[in-house]
């Protein structure tokens, strides 16, 4: 109207408190049969002058009951205002008898703090707050937040400042306590066995108090009473509703247990709501038995949260480490870190970057991805590392040693020698038999003995049947190889364990006499392995008789030699078979073969750019898809392949190199397995710990020198050496609970935990101060910065974006097939609705590039039906008209309606008259008399799409158990193999976009 309020209505001239009041608008409220007249006012009225202003108009509108509402700015709005607004609400039937006596306003910007004596809990439960938001944003156009808090009595206030010399109040949430001029906050609040931060404590409940001897969990029985502890809050359950039950378990990490509380009507129980995961609670309670829960509980009476240290990291900006080998929670069965909590923590702490290694696999990468975002909010410069700790095995099993481009149809030497022993530096030759292998058969036989010049062991004699007396005399050492080699020439040598054993007698042999030797040798022992699977051993009489070869007189090595080489004339023509044409391809071609039964091996993997992380992927995938056999396996044959942009670290005490050297491996063969690695790793001692326990190890001094002597080999090799903790829980009171998960597979040691926990520099300095000071800062912080400047920092896990499939022509066929089948069912040209609804859902689907998406269930749901399977669609799909009319779903989302099949007469109910079609009575056409179908469900499209229509789709489809594997093929027939497989590998570590994010991977 915008009218006075005294133009219209004179007689309310005297009411001072409208004199400049404009009518807003006059509303009829059918449904209770009354008037609301609506006014515009600069600041709020008093309900008295609202009453009496009633009061004075209700005779102009004829008993109809008349109710004044006063609107006006909410920059004007008052304490009182509020509470007005609150009392309001009673016509409303909200129980509010009470409950705002001597209630306390606080208003501060669009936020208003009510603190009541009473009812908090109720008017929460009743969902009050909510309720008087709307009703002062009805009032003032602006809908605040509403909090209630409950206050002490005013006498516990002030028996509590009386008292809080220790503690100072913050308490239950009360009315605010204004600290009186010259007081002090009291000296700093100390529990001796806590290292709490400087922050006030906060009373949760009961009574303030000063802790004394705290009580371990773990030490509470039967006949403790009443108790003093602390404990972590881990879980918080709540039961009920009016009435409430709280049970919160807490830990010291030595022991565990539930508070149990119990909130009555008009209690400050409300305070427990605010109790969350994280919490450190001092409780002083009852300890005693719950008949309720079965066991014992404390029943707390005080209770005081306080705020515990946390660990953090005080090394000098500038001189803090990398962590570049740390386990989350997606390492299964054994490590406790969340993704996110790590990134966090590392950056906290200062850490530049840090490394996510989780046991080949890579589904943490997108929680890590996540918390990197976030703080490249504040800090673009911190890195977040990919990688993981694969299982590696060497499947290039080296049967073909130092090959030189021969090709497979080649001569070979076949060979065999008997000797007093198995040292090569201890022990000598007692024979030699060999045979020229030449065209797939034996041209030449070698043979000849050896004088050792020493007696033969009586074991041996028995063994070979070579005695003192057929050796006396014979060729000496020197002179029986020479003519070995001779007869060798040049070709390649064969023989059974050859690399083992035989070539180091005649390499060692040579060595001595001075002869050079560097013939290409192939070990039929590996090979065997890798072409005969099946068998129980491969033995050389073993082998035979799985071939049929004619029986022999083993351990005389002119008949082994004999025996081998009618072997190795088959293994050559298996070889064919498995179409290998040279040496070199033996390595390549047999190793995958014999890969899932190798020994593995940990090893670090990490991401150096955007290539690396396309490898990595490819490397997961492939080792769980390919390689799989009790762990996901990445052979060396894999890894040459896909090198491009990784870094490749030794790992633990599981790696390849650390193994070889607890095996006893020379300081030249640990750096020939080192000059793989891009890096060396060294871990602190308490991580091998084991190993003294299991003898492994002597003492704490061979643990020290394992780790020197791999620094050693880093600095002959040039390599990078780094130290690394291998953390697999945030802090070290988390051990108990891998502890759990670790005896929950068997481990007898699962509590003598490794302290695997996420160490500072400080701590990885101490740990390897045995290095002294200046190599100790080298490996602890030099050289894991220098890698993590190897990274490149853009890498994300997932790019930003969406990558939605191609098909040519999806947008014109999803929109010419969606029209011609509406047509077809509601005439041409289409009911306006039904051209509007579905002109609109086209637009904006093809807009946002998700008509491919349509088409892809199209054709899938399709091919089905064709087949003769019914698809069922569910979820939020059945909203899209498109969806129905294409044939992806069944629901029909327009509103309800009748439809004539024959004259294609229809009417729609678009204002609520029915709820859904199928409710619609009976009816036959008034045009044609043909029965009407009835349809129409009345969802809006964006309960799929959102409001923009750029919400991804989901649209989920049921097939048949029967047809599934057809659907599966169809998919593959569409897209290709490597393409569906790939979606799916990544699709399980993301969203749904990842469907057409591998697809654009594998395009680049």
């Amino acid at each position: 109207m915008g009218a006075k309020l005294t133009e219209i209505w004179p007689q309310l001239v005297a009411l001072a408190e409208f004199s400049e009041a404009q009518v807003d608008k006059l509303q009829m409220n059918k449904k209770e049969k009354k008037g609301i007249l609506i006014l515009q006012l600069s600041e709020p009225p008093s309900r008295e002058a609202l009453s009496q202003c009633a009061q004075l108009l209700q005779p102009e509108f004829a008993g109809l009951p008349l109710t004044i509402e006063g609107h006006f700015p909410y920059g004007t709005l008052t304490p009182q205002a509020v509470l007005d607004a609150a009392e309001g609400l009673r016509s409303a039937q909200y129980p509010i008898n009470g409950f705002f006596q001597g209630a306390e306003v606080e208003i501060q910007e669009e936020k208003i703090k009510l603190t009541l004596h009473n009812g908090v809990e109720m008017l929460r439960e009743i969902g009050f707050d909510k309720a008087l938001a709307r009703q002062i944003g009805r009032l003032t156009g602006t809908c605040p937040d509403i909090l209630f808090e409950t206050a002490l009595a005013r006498e516990e206030l002030a028996q509590e400042l009386q008292k809080t010399a220790e503690v100072r109040l913050s308490a239950a949430p009360a009315a605010k306590i204004k600290k009186a001029p010259g007081s002090s906050a009291g000296k700093k609040f100390e529990v001796k066995g806590l290292d709490l931060e400087d922050t006030p404590p906060r009373l949760l409940c009961g009574r303030k108090f000063t802790p004394g001897t705290l009580t371990p969990l773990s030490e509470l029985d039967p006949d403790s009473d009443k108790v003093t502890v602390w404990g972590d809050v881990f879980q918080v359950n709540i039961s009920g509703n009016y009435k409430k039950i709280y049970n919160i378990s807490i830990t010291d990490y030595k022991g565990s247990i539930n508070l149990k509380v119990w909130g009555e009507k008009g209690d400050n129980a409300c305070i427990w709501d605010e109790v969350k995961a994280g919490d450190t609670l001092i409780v002083r309670g009852d300890y005693n038995f719950d008949k309720f829960e079965k066991d014992y509980v404390i029943s707390p009476y005080d209770v005081i949260r306080v705020q515990r240290k946390k660990r953090m990291d005080l090394a000098p900006e500038g001189e803090k480490r990398v962590e570049l080998h740390l386990h989350t929670q997606m390492s299964a069965m054994d490590a406790l870190i969340e993704p996110g909590e790590a990134v966090k923590r590392a950056w906290e702490w200062g850490h530049r970057a840090v490394a996510i290694t989780d046991h080949g696999v890579a589904q943490a990468f997108p929680l890590a991805m996540a918390a990197a975002d976030e703080i490249h909010k504040k800090d673009e410069d911190f890195k977040l590392i990919y990688g993981t700790e694969a299982y590696f095995v060497d499947d290039l099993v080296p049967i073909v040693y130092e090959e030189k481009g021969q090709s497979l149809d080649t001569d070979y030497v076949v060979f065999d020698i008997e000797t007093t022993g198995l040292s090569p530096r201890e022990d000598a030759i007692t024979e030699i038999g060999a045979v020229l292998v030449s065209g797939g058969e034996v041209k030449e036989i070698f043979n000849t003995f050896a004088d050792p010049l020493r007696p033969i062991p009586a074991k041996i004699t028995e063994l070979t049947g070579i005695t003192d007396e057929m050796v006396k005399g014979a060729p000496s050492q020197k002179d029986a190889i020479h003519a070995f080699l001779e007869f060798a020439k040049d070709r390649p040598l064969v023989a059974h364990n050859a690399h083992g054993f035989d070539i180091r007698f005649i390499r060692l042999g040579a060595e001595r006499a001075g002869y050079s030797f560097d013939n290409t040798y192939i070990d039929t022992l590996p090979l065997a392995q890798n072409l005969y699977q099946g068998l129980k051993n491969h033995k050389l009489d073993t082998i035979a008789k799985h071939l049929e070869i004619p029986e022999f007189n083993h351990h005389r090595a002119s008949d082994d030699a004999r025996a081998l080489a009618d072997i190795f004339i088959k293994m050559l023509d298996d070889l064919r078979f498995r179409k290998i044409e040279t040496l070199a391809a033996i390595n390549t071609g047999l190793g995958a073969a014999k890969a899932k039964a190798k020994r593995m091996y940990h090893m670090v993997i990490l991401v150096q750019n955007q290539v690396g992380l396309k490898n990595l992927y490819k490397l997961i995938s492939k080792a769980h898809v390919e390689h799989f056999y009790k762990k996901p396996r990445i052979p060396r044959s894999e890894l040459d392949k896909h090198r491009e942009g990784l870094l490749i670290g030794s790992a633990c005490e599981a790696g390849e190199l650390f193994r070889a050297m607890v095996n006893g491996a020379g300081f030249d063969e640990l750096c020939k397995i080192a000059s793989y690695y891009d890096y060396l790793e060294i871990q602190p001692l308490g991580n091998n710990a084991f190993m003294l326990r299991d003898g492994t190890a002597e003492s704490e001094a061979t643990l020290k020198e394992y780790n020197r002597t791999i620094v050693r080999v880093a600095d002959k090799l040039g390599k990078l050496c780094v130290a690394t903790g291998d953390a697999h829980f945030m802090e070290p009171e988390d051990a108990a609970y891998r502890a759990v998960l670790m005896a929950g597979q068997g481990f007898k040691d699962a509590d003598q935990q490794a302290p695997l926990y996420f160490r500072t520099t400080d701590d990885m300095l101490k740990e390897f101060s045995y290095f002294g000071k200046e190599r100790a800062k080298e490996l602890v912080v030099t050289n894991p910065n220098k890698i993590a400047d190897m990274i490149d920092g853009n890498v994300r896990a997932i790019p930003r974006g969406t990558f939605t499939p191609k098909i040519e022509g999806a947008d014109e066929s999803l929109r010419e097939d969606t029209m011609r089948n509406a047509k077809e069912r509601y005439g041409d040209p289409l009911p306006e609705l039904v051209e509007k609804r579905l002109t609109r859902e086209l637009d904006s689907i093809i807009k946002h590039g998700f008509a491919v998406l349509y088409v892809i269930a199209q054709k899938l749901v399709k091919n089905s039906e064709e087949h003769g399977y019914l698809v069922g669609s569910r979820g939020s799909v059945g909203s899209s008209a498109v969806a129905h009319f294409s044939g992806i779903s069944e629901v029909n989302s327009l509103p309800p309606h009748y439809l004539c099949p024959n004259c294609k007469w229809s009417e729609f109910f678009e204002n609520g008259e029915v709820a859904d079609g199928f409710d619609l009575p009976d009816k036959v056409c008034p045009h044609c008399g043909t029965p009407l179908e009835m349809d129409g469900h009345d969802i809006p499209f964006e309960t799929f799409l959102g409001f923009d229509g750029d919400k991804e789709p989901d649209i989920d489809l049921n097939f048949s158990g029967e047809f599934q594997s057809e659907s599966h093929r169809y998919t593959e027939e569409l897209f290709g193999k490597e393409f569906v497989f790939k979606a799916g590998t990544i699709s399980g570590m993301q969203d749904k976009t990842a469907f057409g994010y591998v697809k654009k991977y594998l395009s680049e």
